[in-house]
This record gives C-alpha cells, sequence and structure tokens, in this order.
C-alpha cells in the first residue's frame, strides 16, 4: 500500500467516520436503541464502503480486517448480521468476481496449488454431504458461508499477498481492530474483580465466547511475535503486543495458554536448527509414553479434582486433566462421545455440514453427562474441530482437514528451512506459529464457522499459498 497517495479524506475523514461508525453500533446494541439509528449507522458505513472500494482499495482491505474484531450482531428481524464487516464482505466478494469474470482471472498459479485443491476438495465434499444431510437447508447456509469464506479470505488474499508488504499489514490490522475489545473486555472484567468464573461473560458484543477471543488473540499475538526480526519491531508494537497478551491471561483460557507454550516450544527447536527428524521422534516418543502409561494417567485423571475458574491460577492450570468434577472438562468428554456416536451411526456422510448442534442431544450416553448438559443437545459445537468434522462430514472429511493441515505445514517446512529470501522465511515461521495455536486449541474447541477466526485461518492459508508461489518462482529465476 503506497501510503504517499492517500488523501486527506483516506488518513483522517475515513478512519474518524469508521471510529464513529463503530461507536454507533456498539451503543445500539449495549443500549437497545432504535432502528433509526441503526439505519444512520449502516448508511455511514455504506458510503465509507463505496469511497473505499473505488478509490482506496488497499485501504478498504486494511480496514475491512480492521473492523472485523470491532464488528457487533445486529438483528433484522429473524436473522442475525455481523455489522460493518458482513456488508464490507459482499462488498469484497462482489468486486473480486467482476475482476474475475471481465478483467484478471486468477492466476493458475494459484489454482493449482495444492493447498487450493484441498480446499476446493472440502467444498465439493461439503455440497456431496449437503444432499444427503438430516438438515439440508442448515448444511446448504453452512456450505455457502465457508464457500464465501474461501473465496474472499483465500482466493481473494492470495492475490492481495502478491505484494508481501500485505502481509504484514493483514495482521497489524486485526491486531489494530483488538484494541477496543479487549480494553472493552477487560474494563467490563474490572467490575467483576477480574474473577475467573466471570471470564465467560464479558467479551460481548464484540466476542460471542471468551474461548473464540481467547483463541484469535492467542493467534495473533503468536504470528506478530514471530514476524519481528529487530528490537525496533517489538519496542514499536510493543504497547499492542503488551495489550493482546494481557487480554489473553484474562481470559483464564488454559487451552489458549497451552497453544502458545507449543508454539513457542516449537519455534525454539526451529531457532537451535533442530533436524526435521527430531519433530517425528519427539513426536513418537510422546505417543509411546502416553500408551506405556496410558492406565496411569487415566488413573490421574480421575483422581484429579481441582476444578477451573473456581480456585487459584495453578489449580485453574491443574483441572485441565480433571476429568470428573470439572464441568467444562467433562462436557467436552460428553460432547466427543457424542459426536463419535454420530460417525458410528453415519460414517462416511456424516449428518452434514453444520448439523452437530441440532443432533448430538440423543447420541449424549449418561454416563458422560455433566450438570451443564441437556436432554435436548442445544449447546453449540462438538468442542473440537476434529470431532465436529467427524460428525458432520463423516471419516472422508475429516481426512480432508488433517490432509489440509499436512499440506500447509509441508509447504510452510518447505520455505522455513529451504528459502533463501529471509522475508519469507520469516513470514513462513510467524505463520505456522500462528497456525499451531489456532489447530492446537482446535482440539478442545471449534471456531472455525465463525468469521473472526475464519478470516486469520484462511488468511494464514492465503499467505503460504503466496508465499509458496513467491518461493517457486524465485527458485525458477534462480536456476
Amino acid at each position: 500500500m503506497n501510503l504517499k497517495g492517500i488523501s486527506f479524506a483516506s488518513t483522517i475523514a475515513i478512519p474518524a467516520l469508521t471510529v464513529l461508525l463503530t461507536s454507533l453500533l456498539v451503543l445500539s446494541v449495549s443500549m437497545g436503541w432504535n432502528d433509526i439509528l441503526m439505519i444512520s449507522s449502516i448508511v455511514l458505513g455504506g458510503l465509507i464502503v463505496i469511497y473505499l472500494l473505488m478509490w482506496e482499495y488497499n485501504l478498504f482491505i486494511s480496514s475491512f480486517v480492521f473492523l472485523i474484531p470491532l464488528s457487533v450482531p445486529i438483528s433484522f428481524g429473524d436473522h442475525v448480521l455481523s455489522m460493518p464487516s458482513e456488508l464490507m464482505l459482499v462488498g469484497i466478494a462482489s468486486l473480486f468476481a467482476m475482476r474475475i469474470l471481465f478483467y484478471n482471472p486468477i492466476s493458475t498459479k494459484v489454482l493449482i496449488h495444492p493447498l487450493t485443491i484441498v480446499l476446493l476438495i472440502d467444498i465439493v465434499w461439503m455440497i456431496a454431504t449437503s444432499f444427503t444431510s438430516t438438515m439440508p437447508e442448515v448444511s446448504v447456509k453452512r456450505t455457502l458461508m465457508k464457500s464465501m469464506y474461501l473465496f474472499v479470505f483465500y482466493l481473494h488474499f492470495t492475490v492481495y499477498f502478491k505484494d508481501l508488504k500485505n502481509v504484514r499489514h493483514f495482521y497489524l490490522a486485526y491486531a489494530l481492530g483488538l484494541i477496543i475489545p479487549i480494553l472493552w473486555t477487560l474494563y467490563s472484567h474490572s467490575l467483576l474483580d477480574f474473577s475467573m468464573i466471570s471470564a465467560f461473560m464479558v467479551t460481548e458484543p464484540f466476542y460471542k465466547e471468551h474461548t473464540v477471543y481467547a483463541a484469535c488473540l492467542t493467534m495473533v499475538l503468536a504470528v506478530m511475535l514471530g514476524l519481528g526480526t529487530k528490537a525496533g519491531y517489538y519496542i514499536k508494537r510493543s504497547p499492542v503486543l503488551l495489550l493482546i497478551a494481557a487480554g489473553i491471561f484474562f481470559t483464564f483460557s488454559r487451552a489458549a495458554w497451552l497453544s502458545f507454550v507449543l508454539a513457542f516450544l516449537v519455534y525454539s527447536l526451529i531457532r537451535l536448527n533442530a533436524r526435521g527428524w527430531v519433530y517425528y521422534l519427539l513426536g513418537l516418543s510422546v505417543l509411546v509414553m502416553a500408551y506405556v502409561n496410558l492406565n496411569e494417567i487415566l488413573n490421574n485423571f480421575e483422581q484429579n479434582e481441582s476444578v477451573g475458574y473456581k480456585g487459584d491460577l495453578i489449580e485453574h492450570v491443574e483441572s485441565l486433566t480433571n476429568i470428573t468434577n470439572d464441568a467444562s472438562n467433562a462436557e467436552r468428554i460428553n460432547r466427543w462421545v457424542s459426536a463419535f456416536n454420530m460417525f458410528r451411526e453415519k460414517p462416511y456422510m456424516g449428518f452434514g455440514p453444520g448439523t452437530y448442534q441440532f443432533q448430538y442431544g440423543v447420541f449424549q450416553e449418561f454416563e458422560y453427562m455433566t450438570r451443564i448438559s441437556t436432554f435436548k443437545g442445544d449447546k453449540g459445537n462438538a468442542h473440537s474441530e476434529y470431532f465436529n468434522a467427524l460428525a458432520e462430514v463423516g471419516i472422508i472429511g475429516l481426512f480432508i482437514l488433517l490432509a489440509t493441515l499436512f499440506t500447509a505445514f509441508i509447504s510452510l517446512r518447505r520455505l522455513i528451512f529451504h528459502a533463501d529470501n529471509p522475508e519469507i522465511r520469516n513470514m513462513a515461521l510467524a505463520v505456522f506459529l500462528g497456525l499451531i495455536t489456532y489447530f492446537a486449541h482446535g482440539v478442545v474447541n471449534c471456531f472455525i464457522d465463525m468469521e473472526k477466526a475464519a478470516v486469520l485461518v484462511f488468511g494464514s492459508f492465503a499467505v503460504i499459498a503466496a508465499l509458496d508461489i513467491k518461493f517457486r518462482e524465485q527458485e525458477m529465476q534462480s536456476t
């Protein structure tokens, strides 16, 4: 993005109007104001969108990413939209579609990239399982939504990331967009004395759940830290980085904390130039040790009586392995058992995209149900990206998800260890760390269908494809 050519309207008026728009939307939601204010906010947002689309497209993309964390749910009759980001999403999708049809088709290099292929296979499989779905309307809506994410957050951003400077702009814009939600959450939490139990209820209206809020913050922090190469980088960004770190801490999300620790351990191994076989050996060693000591581990889990969100920090962390009387952990086991039972019922095609939350109730087993379970089974998803896929799109869908991760990580490994361009290596490492936090967190939570997480995940996939294409082009030029 060339900042020299940006006008006064872009540098001052547009950001000011954007902040005004966001403030109006937040006040409308929190104060219950009438529809007139809502409509005026949307009109103001529409004018900003049109201006940026026509004259400042790169700034429009940065504004879009910036506004995603700031967007709040607005009800329109029976429908709820995340505004203003969904309004801008439609604008981007429309403009990108016209560009493809009338101006510049998507590069063949992007279309034949292994990551693109496996992501398209995922959409094709979702379409197929929508035909056999137990709730076709729900599955079609979920498939259309994910197709939109793939189209805008992946295919469009792959083109946007041809200029590698935009990779940094992307993550920085999201990080800056987090400032107001974090401050709002910390303020709301402070009114409740930062108690652990109240962490569940203070992230609205910006984030529906404290877990997705924690996952997004952790992923952004990992990437932002990974992008740094000099002390000056960290000094300039220290206020934002420290604020995000504080936000993560006060979510009291054990999964977020542990996923960040895992990313740090992987980063340390990479910086120590550990060879590839070291990672495989470590992974194999962990699996062997877990198998050999399985009975002892399970006994420790059953005897652990530490309860999360009620004691001190040490007990909160220790409660991670309490599967007896920690309701949060026990309910996850209940959801996973339900998902596995659904898989046994429909092992190949699953129940259909988006159906788990409506279907899992009858697949619960009484011995695994908790005080927060319901016989209706209407409390959300499977609390795992992997079990959710298994239940909704079957074993083939799970294999496609794992193939996506394998393809992404193989591409990143090649870039980190073999790219001559230090900028490509650095960006690949940063994205690798971010994805580790997300998909490690994904073992116990599921957010890929939420826009605020999807933009980071699919956007990171787009970064991988763009970096890999750039790497291959540079390789060809050097031979």
